[in-house]
């Protein structure tokens, strides 16, 4: 397993590489591509890979949980027109990296919770024995107090 920074890190890189080969003005801000999206002349040129774009659609589906089909094919198809493999491999490999993608996120959101709640357990146990300690101290004040008291007025 790796740890959430380092994901993040990697995330990080990857969004870097696809800012570094998007064409510039080629989207809207927010716009999120589908298979249907991307233009004849970008499905053409093999020479450029929208990294950028396949993130998106990544991201977009992690989002809703599932990965539309024709997004699968149109991811697969531009490893294909880049690899050696058939479109059906490309196909395999993206809905296999998905779900590798999706099962990773879950194991992060375990292990988030798992860490909170191991704080919150400690938290507690903190602060019952900061009330034991405030109670004796309070006590032993009072106590103090008295015999203060007794041994002034005598």
């Amino acid at each position: 397993r790796q740890a959430p920074a380092a994901r993040r890190t990697e995330a990080a890189q990857m969004g870097e590489q696809g800012a570094a080969v998007q064409q510039p003005g080629t989207e809207q801000p927010g716009d999120l591509p589908s298979a249907t999206a991307p233009a004849p002349e970008q499905a053409a040129d093999a020479s450029e890979l929208p990294v950028g774009e396949v993130i998106r659609i990544f991201a977009r589906a992690l989002r809703s949980g599932a990965m539309a089909q024709d997004d699968e094919r149109y991811i697969g198809r531009l490893i294909a027109q880049r690899t050696d493999l058939s479109q059906q491999e490309a196909v395999q490999r993206v809905s296999e990296r998905f779900e590798t993608l999706q099962n990773t996120l879950e194991e992060a959101e375990t292990s988030a919770r798992e860490a909170a709640d191991e704080a919150r357990a400690a938290s507690a146990y903190v602060s019952l024995w900061m009330v034991v300690a405030l109670l004796l101290g309070a006590f032993a004040a009072s106590l103090m107090a008295v015999f203060g008291g007794r041994q002034r007025d005598a």
